[in-house]
């Protein structure tokens, strides 16, 4: 823009700029809508804005939901024209009451511009009719052209217009008014700007200080908290070490006082007991053999046959198994008439568990149709207000085999396949003798809130329940109706489930693929003895080992997983039985089994287990001095008496010596009776294997020094490998080959045939049987768990699953066996659970071994490693499993030894220096 030379040059600040702003407008039909504003016009940029302001059209906005609404917006604007020099605060009428308000916003703005201001912006005017601009550019005209023009001469002046010169006079008072109190502000302004800018560097000064002592309190906490965690780690050391000393001394102490208690007794009858311990093995095989025997000819007599020999009613019980043989004549015997007849578990009907039975009949509701109601599945279940319909579909042959069958029974069970736990509602059709002819199951997921429901109602009390059997054609062919209190059994169930599935969240549904289709063996052949009432009645004490053996038996956890599971048995009648059992043992003073030690103290029969071995000493204390009445024969009260005995030891509890004096009394009694059965039946056998110690433990000691070469491998015409220790033990497999499961888990028991038992066990029925070979490993000779080893390693892939759940509770032979199976199928996720049991007294046997085990996972095996030794770096067993990870790969104690944790360079230190 062109300007005379000397005048002020015009304002270019952004407030002298045409400016808009967007606002938010409430119409009178309720919606918002926003509009754009002017805030400032520059009229030499804008020119058109100048007369629109002037009509009042300026800030007019249409309403966009109401056609031809308008809305008169009052927003103060700023007119700047540079040619005249006019800068003016346009204020809308409606506004007036707001002028202070708004020129010291102006007059605030103006005073943060860093260019210097003219004076025209400087004393801007102040309006609130938009008309008065005009006369205001008319005055400015007027003065631009009075400073433009010749110095007047002496002509008279022009006449002015009285009223135009006072409203003039009245606009130069009130510009310098202004002008003044601009002046003023300006004043205060800049006095306030130095004081802001002290304060701001007073500030700055203080805040730097601040940050300074913040960052000294920070370095000052970090290393107080690093010197805490030092403490704190040196206090949980020496709390360890304490704490082991104290445990250390507590047995060291115990230990002391029990040997010079019982050092004196054991001298004078170490010797005689050493030299009868061998006549009582004799009588114990001998015992065994005939037990067999009688076993045998039971089966017979179960299954109709004729009786070979007439024996008397005979109880057994052995540490794994029980075996009760009935009477053969009375078992022969047809029945009285009105009698109940017997069913297939060898029970009388009457008393037969009720749960598991069903009657033809009729049912409401049946779906006419399978695959609509299957929906392309095997089978269906249906829930009603009345009852819970189950559909199976069938070949017309399985349907025939169901129709023509002695007993149909529905099972609920829980089934492993492979390691994965799956639930089942089974239909069983049985023969006249009670083996399991075939078997359709309903897999029963609990993951889905419908599958859940389902559950929820089977679970109900008195629930009816439909079976339906479908044929090739669709429809229905046979139905069956019952009821089941199996809501514990669903619970138990349940509980597993839920626990693999939270631990491993897998999916499962291969699984009950395998069980939908049949591919697992869905009933065991294994039968149960209970029924209702069994052992209610405990009259003696040979009763009372009976029920003990038996009951004890079935409380394993393989065996309650097969009775419960897979037989669907009641648990609430079983958990009834079991304390009914244990209840009648402390009475008598019959040694329990751990599992039914820990019933008794579950179910508050006793509250601890110092004092259930108190009350059993004494209750046998009395039977054996006869306060009440004893059929035990001597051998029985000594193998009682001995199992007592060990259970005090293992418990600390220190008998009494009238007690001692009673079971050295007992030995005595089975030896003499021992002699007289020996007297009457003599064997070459039993002589045959009379062996002193000193034979026995070079024997152990041949064993130890050479297991290797012991081990030989057979392979079957089918290709299965199988491990032996000798060649007798290749004809016991030929006739082990095809036995049945309960005889193959009563051989387990045999020292001769254990091996070849427990390796056919896995064989035919896979991970099922692992539980109970694991039991037996425990008695097993080094060279017979080096040839199971070898067995397992070969199938570690399959086993891997059940052999990483059975590790946490295995003993020492089991898991150096589980774990040479899981380093063989690279399982790696198990290596903390190792590391446990390498810590684990119960567990780990030589630890030198299972660490060199171990040390075979390779790299894999540091990092978990390297975490529990962080956790105890002084760990014995431990530093084991270091010394044989750096043999197998070298240089690991060499980097553990430069690590950053003090605690990796310490073990690795230790390590050394044991290695050394």
């Amino acid at each position: 823009m062109e300007y005379q030379a000397g005048a002020e040059a015009p304002y270019q600040g952004h407030l002298g700029r045409t400016a808009q702003t967007s606002v938010l407008i409430s119409s009178a039909g309720g919606p918002v809508f926003p509009a754009s504003v002017y805030t400032g016009i520059n009229t030499q940029t804008h020119p058109e804005l100048r007369q629109r302001l002037l009509d009042g059209t300026l800030n007019v906005v249409e309403c966009p939901f109401e056609e031809g609404r308008t809305y008169d917006l009052a927003i103060s604007v700023i007119y700047h024209d540079e040619e005249r020099r006019l800068f003016v605060l346009v204020i809308p009428e409606t506004l007036r009451h707001e002028e202070f308000k708004r020129r010291s916003a102006l007059l605030e703005e103006l005073a943060r511009e860093r260019e210097v201001l003219p004076n025209y912006v400087r004393n801007f005017y102040t309006i609130f009719d938009p008309a008065r601009l005009i006369e205001l550019e008319e005055a400015a005209d007027q003065e631009e052209v009075a400073q433009s023009a010749p110095a007047p001469g002496p002509a008279p002046a022009p006449a002015v217009d009285a009223e135009r010169r006072a409203e003039l006079d009245r606009v130069k008072i009130e510009l310098t008014r202004e002008q003044a109190r601009l002046t003023s502000l300006q004043s205060s302004l800049e006095s306030s700007q130095a004081e802001l800018q002290k304060a701001k560097i007073s500030l700055e000064s203080e805040r730097s200080a601040i940050e300074q002592a913040r960052t000294e309190i920070e370095e000052a906490r970090t290393e107080i908290a690093r010197a805490r965690a030092d403490i704190e780690q040196t206090r949980v050391d020496m709390d360890q070490d304490r704490t082991q000393l104290n445990d250390v001394a507590s047995r060291v102490e115990r230990d002391s006082e029990l040997v010079q208690h019982t050092r004196a007794r054991l001298e004078e009858e170490s010797a005689r007991l050493e030299e009868e311990r061998s006549l009582l093995e004799e009588a114990r095989r001998a015992l065994q053999v005939q037990e067999l025997n009688l076993e045998q000819e039971r089966l017979r007599l179960e299954q109709g046959a004729p009786a070979t020999h007439a024996e008397e009613a005979t109880q057994v019980v052995t540490d794994d198994q029980f075996i009760e043989i009935l009477n053969p004549d009375a078992a022969s015997r047809p029945p009285a008439p009105g009698a109940p007849e017997a069913d297939a578990e060898g029970l009388s009907r009457a008393s037969a568990p009720s749960e598991h039975r069903l009657e033809r009949a009729t049912l409401a509701g049946l779906p006419t149709n399978f695959d609509e109601a299957a929906g392309g599945e095997l089978a269906f279940a249906q829930s009603s207000t009345e009852q819970l319909l189950v559909g199976y579909s069938l070949s017309d042959e399985r349907m025939r085999m169901f129709e023509e069958a002695a007993q149909v029974r529905f099972l609920f069970q829980l089934h492993d396949v492979d390691g994965v736990p799956v639930m089942a509602l089974t239909l069983a059709a049985l023969n006249a003798a009670g083996d399991v002819d075939d078997a359709v199951a309903l897999p029963l997921p609990d993951a889905r809130e419908e599958e859940s429901a389902l559950l929820d109602t089977l679970a109900q009390e008195q629930q009816r329940l439909g079976f339906a059997l479908y044929g090739e054609d669709n429809s229905p062919g046979l139905t069956w109706e019952g009821e089941s209190p199996i809501a514990a059994n669903i619970a138990w169930a349940r509980e597993r489930v839920r626990a693999w599935r939270q631990a491993f969240n897998l999916d499962d549904s291969e699984a009950r693929s395998a069980i939908a289709l049949g591919e697992v063996e869905l009933v065991g052949q294994m039968r149960h003895p209970f029924v209702d009432g069994r052992f209610s009645r405990i009259d003696t004490a040979s009763e009372a080992l009976l029920a003990a053996g038996v009951v004890g038996y079935w409380s394993r956890t393989d065996q309650v997983a097969y009775l419960i599971g897979n037989r669907g048995f009641p648990l609430v009648r079983f958990r009834e039985i079991q304390k009914r059992v244990a209840r009648q043992a402390l009475n008598w003073g019959i040694a329990l089994g751990n599992e039914l030690q820990q019933v008794a103290i579950d179910e508050s029969i006793i509250t601890d287990r110092i004092s259930l071995t108190h009350r059993l000493l004494a209750s046998f204390a009395e039977l054996c001095v006869g306060v009440r009445p004893n059929d035990l024969d001597p051998i029985q009260q000594w193998e009682n008496w001995d199992a007592l005995i060990q259970l005090a030891q293992r418990h600390n509890v220190t008998p009494e010596p009238d007690v001692l004096e009673l079971a050295e009394l007992s030995l005595k009694r089975a030896q003499e009776y021992e002699d007289m059965l020996d007297g009457e039946d003599a064997s070459e056998e039993a002589e045959a294997i009379d062996l002193d110690d000193a034979e026995v433990l070079e024997i152990i000691e041949e064993s130890e020094a050479d297991v290797d070469a012991l081990v030989m491998e057979h392979r079957l015409e089918s290709g299965e490998s199988f491990f032996l220790v000798d060649k007798a033990s290749a004809e016991l497999l030929a006739e082990l080959e095809n036995a049945g499961r309960g005889e193959l888990d009563t051989r387990l028991n045999a020292p001769s045939e254990r091996l070849v038992a427990a390796q056919v066990l896995v064989a035919r029925f896979g991970s099922d049987a692992l539980g109970a070979v694991f039991e037996s490993a425990e008695t097993m000779t080094p060279a017979e768990c080096e040839a199971l080893a070898r067995f397992v390693v070969a199938r570690a892939g399959e086993l891997a699953p059940t052999l990483t759940n059975l590790l946490p509770t295995a003993g020492a032979p089991a898991t150096l066996i589980i774990a040479r199976a899981l380093v063989a199928a690279e399982r790696t996720e198990t290596i903390p659970v190792l590391l446990k049991a390498l810590c684990d007294a119960h567990q780990q046997g030589n630890p030198r071994v299972l660490a060199d085990v171990l040390a075979q996972f390779g790299d894999a095996l540091t990092a978990p490693l390297s975490r529990a030794l962080k956790d105890a770096p002084d760990d014995e067993h431990l530093t084991l499993a270091l010394i044989s990870l750096d043999r197998t790969r070298p240089g690991t104690l060499d980097r553990l030894a430069s690590d950053g944790s003090k605690r990796l360079r310490r073990a690795a230190q230790r390590a050394r220096e044991l290695a050394e």
